[in-house]
């Protein structure tokens, strides 16, 4: 009642999301009813939208990404992957729902993958109003350099791509190279050379406690076939891991590489360099096995 200017305003529930509505005021009194103008309002919310994003893959898992906005409705995130553009598998995002109204990162990881084998996958977005879905995309199961495999890190992958070499994660000792005899006729130093030298170290040394007999003496992770790296094994895996900041290596290491009957090959991990150090003398030992 009264004469003078009023806001008045109503709640409405049990809208459905976008979706465009007319409204308008009514008023009525004893003289008659008054209509204010025709507006409209559209609700929040739209089928979500999904965009998948390229894969992360290794030997035997991959990591998948996509991104995925909800439109301000609730939205379920999955992934569908397989060996057929058919999927056949359907996993959840680790961001499993989605609200708002922005493009969300999502990813899952999935394990189990074999080797050399091409993947179909897409993300998937399902809300009240509809499903979503990212292209297709695909990858290929391979070795990875810096993967942590077969009981190791991967710092060597040969021209198949099902082979290489990988080093222990850590250090295994400081310890001499020497056991007592001197000449072992280790004088491989070419990638690949590394078992062979070690073999016939121990087969010259003997039983005892130095380098090549820790190395073949290892069991770690599960495997029992280490070796005292060649020294341009060692220098692979300097450029391959140290450099990018893996494996925690630190200083000097032996190698198997015998340089005379004094001295065999060291690297210098600081200096990205090599050379010769008595044999009695203690660096750093890494442990490598091939798969």
């Amino acid at each position: 009642n009264g004469s003078f200017n009023t806001n008045v305003n109503a709640n409405l529930t049990g809208l459905l999301p976008g979706s465009t509505y007319h409204f308008r005021v009514k008023a009525d009194n004893s003289l008659g009813a008054s209509h204010g103008n025709d507006l409209i309002f559209t609700t929040l919310g739209q089928k979500p939208t999904a965009t998948t994003l390229a894969a992360n893959a290794g030997s035997a898992s991959a990591i998948l990404n996509g991104t995925v906005n909800a439109n301000d409705l609730e939205t379920m995130v999955t992934f569908e992957y397989g060996t057929t553009d058919n999927y056949g598998n359907e996993v959840n995002a680790v961001q499993t729902t989605l609200t708002g109204n922005n493009n969300c990162n999502v990813n899952t990881s999935i394990t189990g993958l074999t080797l050399g084998t091409t993947y179909f996958y897409r993300v998937k977005a399902v809300n009240s109003l509809g499903t979503s879905y990212g292209v297709n995309m695909q990858f290929k199961t391979a070795y990875n350099i810096g993967e942590n495999v077969n009981g190791g890190l991967v710092f060597y992958i040969d021209a198949t791509g099902q082979h290489g070499l990988v080093c222990a994660t850590a250090d295994q000792a400081r310890i001499a190279w020497w056991n007592g005899s001197y000449l072992s006729c280790s004088t491989g130093t070419a990638v690949g050379t590394g078992q062979a030298n070690t073999i016939s170290i121990v087969n010259t040394q003997g039983i005892g406690s130095y380098a090549a007999q820790l190395c073949n003496d290892l069991v770690l992770n599960g495997y029992s076939d280490w070796f005292l790296p060649s020294i341009d094994e060692l220098g692979l895996m300097h450029t391959n891991l140290k450099l990018k900041g893996l494996g925690g290596f630190y200083m000097d290491y032996w190698s198997s590489s015998e340089n005379g009957s004094n001295c065999a090959l060291v690297y210098a991990m600081g200096a990205k360099s090599t050379f010769c150090l008595d044999k009695k003398e203690k660096p750093n030992v890494r442990a490598v096995r091939a798969f």
